[in-house]
């Protein structure tokens, strides 16, 4: 979230939602930097932020996870130009709950993209095209 912040004319949108865990419910949350453009049209640039799940020990801050929001961030700087100029709209997400929380299958990882998929994401802003 420190990170979406620092970009400049971005609105910012917090999307929290519940995921259905091997380990039970669990409150995740997505984030959004939203930079308008002169078309709805959107261009996602899109990483995640969370880190693996070890029972047996602790770990904090994965390189997968910060590594792809580090290059969603870097790449940020061109499209960062006045919104005039900007023929589209351009999104910098974070994913949250992407690793899976005991083992890999289709139901447990990608809660965060799962969660903003097609359906969830044209329900906030017009999409007619997807990165």
């Amino acid at each position: 979230m420190s990170e979406a912040r620092k970009i400049h004319s971005a609105q910012i949108q917090v999307r929290p939602f519940e995921a259905d865990t091997p380990d039970g419910p669990m409150s995740m949350a997505n984030v959004v930097a939203v930079l308008p453009g002169a078309r709805p049209d959107v261009i996602m640039l899109a990483g995640h932020y969370d880190t693996k799940l070890f029972r047996e020990f602790r770990f904090v801050g994965a390189n997968d996870g910060g590594s792809s929001a580090a290059l969603a961030r870097s790449s940020w700087a061109a499209s960062s130009a006045p919104r005039a100029s900007r023929r589209y709209t351009y999104w910098l997400v974070w994913f949250d709950g992407e690793e899976a929380r005991e083992s890999w299958t289709a139901t447990d990882s990608l809660y965060g993209s799962r969660q903003s998929g097609p359906a969830s994401l044209a329900k906030t802003e017009p999409l007619a095209a997807r990165a």
